[in-house]
Order: C-alpha cells, then sequence, then structure tokens
C-alpha cells in the first residue's frame, strides 16, 4: 500500500471492493492523513504480564492446589475467546478442565448458582470465571458454603 489515493466511495459503488479500497474509505470518512492512517493501522502492541494484575500470584498458587478446574465463561465473542484461552493454558498444565458457556436465553449473563451445583457434579473443586463474574458475590458466597474455590 505504498501509493494512496483519496477516493469517496459514493463515487465508486459499482466497483469491486477491494481492502485497499475499503481502508482508502476509512481514511477518506475519518478524514485522516496518510501519516495518521498508518500509526491507525501500525499499532505496536506490547505484551504485557499477567501478574500486573492484581492478586495473580495468590490465584495461581490457588489454581496450583486444584486438579479438576471449572471455567465459567460467557457466550459473546470475548467471553468464548477467554474461555478457550484459559482451557488450552489449563489443560496444557496437566489440569482437569470442564467449560460452561451461559445460553443467552436462558442462563443470561454470569455466573449462577446452579453453575456450581453443576461444577461439583462434574467433580471440580475451583472454579474460575472469565469475562464474568466481578459481581457474582451470592455465587462466590454460595461456592464457599459448599467448599468450592471461586476464582
Amino acid at each position: 500500500m505504498a501509493n494512496f489515493t483519496l477516493i469517496k466511495w459514493k463515487e465508486n459503488y459499482d466497483k469491486p471492493l477491494t481492502m485497499q479500497g475499503v481502508l482508502k474509505n476509512v481514511m477518506v470518512d475519518k478524514n485522516m492523513t496518510k501519516d495518521k492512517f498508518m500509526d491507525f493501522v501500525n499499532i505496536n502492541i506490547k505484551p504485557v504480564s499477567p501478574f500486573a494484575l492484581a492478586n495473580m500470584e495468590a490465584c495461581v498458587d490457588e489454581i496450583k492446589k486444584h486438579k479438576n478446574i471449572f471455567i465459567i465463561g460467557d457466550y459473546d465473542c470475548d467471553g468464548v475467546t477467554a474461555t478457550s484461552i484459559m482451557y488450552i493454558g489449563l489443560k496444557q498444565y496437566g489440569f482437569d478442565v470442564t467449560t460452561r458457556l451461559p445460553d443467552r436465553i436462558k442462563d443470561g449473563y454470569g455466573a449462577k448458582c446452579y453453575m456450581v451445583d453443576e461444577a461439583i457434579e462434574a467433580g471440580c473443586d475451583c472454579i474460575i470465571t472469565v469475562d464474568n463474574g466481578i459481581a457474582a458475590i451470592d455465587v462466590y458466597k454460595y461456592a464457599a458454603e459448599k467448599g468450592i474455590t471461586f476464582i
């Protein structure tokens, strides 16, 4: 993409849409200069240590105490992705892992007490939530009553 020619989409609606055409249209729509656009598309994402998160070492230490892990994710794109990443990572370290993605209609969003029961039925003694769980105080208390670690 060495040469940019700014062409408005309206003037070219009958031409095949290419990736270069899409990117040119983004530039036009956002009123971007070539330099601003190149800054936008050439992002350098620097890795961040997961241990930058508060209490991560304590969470890892707690996870290591368990063998059977139950992951409660979410049904949306980032929830499924987070569940998959956690599943693959834990499996690589030899954990037995069960996942639970809620049904948008039946379950709604977030961890539920009956999911704790599902974890127990699956033989899990540790629940990890990804992309949810921050406000699940009642679920956390229920899991604690049942002797289940809840992260």
